[in-house]
Order: structure tokens, then sequence, then C-alpha cells
């Protein structure tokens, strides 16, 4: 199973999904999991044992705007994830 967790937020909001990333691992032993981050909290997700890759998404460079965004979902779309979880509060993207 492939799954794809979204923190695009800042440092603390990615060490604070570190947890849920573990119970992920723990529910879902031999499953993919990938996050989509921004390049300042590459490092954390990188560093993590429960994450696959780290995929970044530069929402205020290169994928700046609608085109920036379709991008990075083209991307993305390409590993066929069975599972998207968000823990963001709100749909925005921040």
């Amino acid at each position: 199973m492939n799954i794809l967790v979204i923190q695009t937020a800042f440092p603390g909001d990615a060490i604070l999904t570190l947890p849920l990333l573990q119970k992920i691992s723990e529910k879902y032993p031999n499953s993919r999991i990938d996050v989509l981050c921004i390049p300042a909290t590459k490092s954390i997700f990188d560093a993590s044992p429960f994450v696959d890759s780290a995929i970044t998404f530069d929402k205020k460079q290169n994928e700046k705007g609608i085109n920036g965004l379709l991008r990075i979902v083209k991307k993305i779309r390409l590993n066929n994830y069975d599972i998207v979880i968000s823990p963001h509060r709100s749909a925005e993207v921040h």
C-alpha cells in the first residue's frame, strides 16, 4: 500500500507529525509512506525511520501559484497512493 501524508506547515508542525507517521507505520507495516513537505522540513522527514521519501513542495518558489500546484499534483499522482492523510485542520495550502 502506498500512503502519502501531506504536511506543508512549519518545522514545529512537522515534528508534531512524527508520532502520526509512527502510528501509520505500525498500522500498515508493509506500506510505503511518503510525506509531501516544504523544503524547510525535508530534513526532519528524511531523518524519520517511518518515512520512505520526503517530496518537497516549494510553494514559495518553484511551485508557487496554481501552475506550481498542478505540477506537484501531477508528480504525486504518478505514485498511485492508496491513502492520503492531511493532519491540517483546514484544506488550505499554507
